[in-house]
């Protein structure tokens, strides 16, 4: 399979923001994606999350456009696998009629290819050799355990056999991540099984992740690789204005 991973494109309305100067830089940014998307013509395109700035609600003109733009690539046959990101994550009982953002935006569209991995991890088959497991981004080792593994284990019987793409949101939170200060991602090390499971899981060992704005691979002791895609729209790390 061809599959083309992007990470923490960050769209946003605002002038205001950190993450990108103005909301002209964000459009062009997701033109910029989309048409690179449909001259290679892959058979998936895995969003890891942070596809949009805000933590909270945003404006409907924003998540129309951006909808629409991803949405043009099924017409070419490409599959959407969208993860959700710590920008994206939030309580969902009183915001979007019970779902999150990424779901209110483009859920409900599975028989267009369109796949949304929000509440929970997902398993989501490709072809006969190969499928996708994306992985939200979650703050704790309960949620860890209760949204992303206990879903996994559950399906595991269909990954039989198959080549398994994994794609995270996060990562390594402490010796490789500028914010060292994450202690709610402390579940995320070497002596925890369950990330032991993941990595056996994963094809070549390599699980795909974004939140960290730069690209390249962190070895991960000796369970395997985290591979950072990197952000397109900036090199900046954001959310403490460093470069």
């Amino acid at each position: 399979m061809k599959i083309i991973k992007w990470a923490d494109v960050h769209c946003e309305h605002s002038v205001h923001g950190n993450n990108i100067r103005g909301e002209g830089y964000s459009s062009l940014t997701v033109d910029w994606l989309v048409a690179h998307a449909i001259s290679e013509r892959p058979d998936c395109v895995f969003i890891l999350g942070d596809l949009f700035d805000e933590h909270g609600l945003i404006e409907s003109s924003l998540a129309v456009g951006v909808r629409n733009k991803i949405l043009s690539m099924t017409a070419h046959g490409i599959k959407i696998v969208i993860v959700t990101g710590n920008h994206e994550y939030q309580e969902v009982s009183e915001k979007f009629f019970g779902h999150g953002l990424v779901e209110a935006i483009f859920g409900g569209r599975e028989d267009q290819g369109v796949y949304v991995v929000d509440a929970e991890a997902r398993i989501i088959p490709m072809n006969e050799k190969t499928a996708i497991v994306g992985i939200p981004y979650r703050s704790t080792k309960e949620q860890f355990s209760e949204t992303v593994i206990a879903p996994i284990l559950k399906n595991i019987e269909s990954l039989e056999g198959k080549d398994v793409i994994i794609g995270w949101h996060c990562g390594v939170p402490n010796a490789a991540a500028w914010r060292g200060d994450e202690p709610e991602n402390a579940f995320i090390a070497e002596d925890n099984p369950e990330m032991k499971f993941l990595f056996d899981l994963a094809h070549n060992r390599r699980i795909f992740c974004g939140h960290y704005h730069g690209p390249g691979d962190t070895k991960f002791g000796n369970l395997g690789t985290f591979t950072y895609v990197g952000s397109p729209s900036t090199r900046t790390i954001a959310e403490s204005d460093q470069d």
